[in-house]
């Protein structure tokens, strides 16, 4: 199996200190234009430190928390694809 990185939504976040702030989004095939269910979704601080991940649902959907204000990272992956 290989690991290939999902041309997906990969953004840096500047979020304000505000209460339970998040980010969602859609995993997408970009050759394909279709959802893509189960890629782990990571969410990354400036100096390359995990927050944490989730996997994208059956319609490529994923939503995470964000612990602080700061600036993040989001990438998506899945393995074998």
């Amino acid at each position: 199996m290989t690991l290939r990185t999902i041309p997906a939504i990969l953004c840096l976040l500047w979020v304000t200190p505000v209460s339970a702030q998040g980010v969602h989004g859609t995993v997408m095939d970009g050759a394909a234009s279709v959802p893509v269910d189960g890629a782990m979704v990571t969410l990354t601080e400036e100096g390359g430190k995990v927050v944490t991940q989730t996997l994208s649902d059956t319609l490529g959907q994923y939503s995470i928390l964000i612990p602080e204000s700061g600036a993040y990272r989001v990438s998506a992956d899945l393995y074998g694809y």
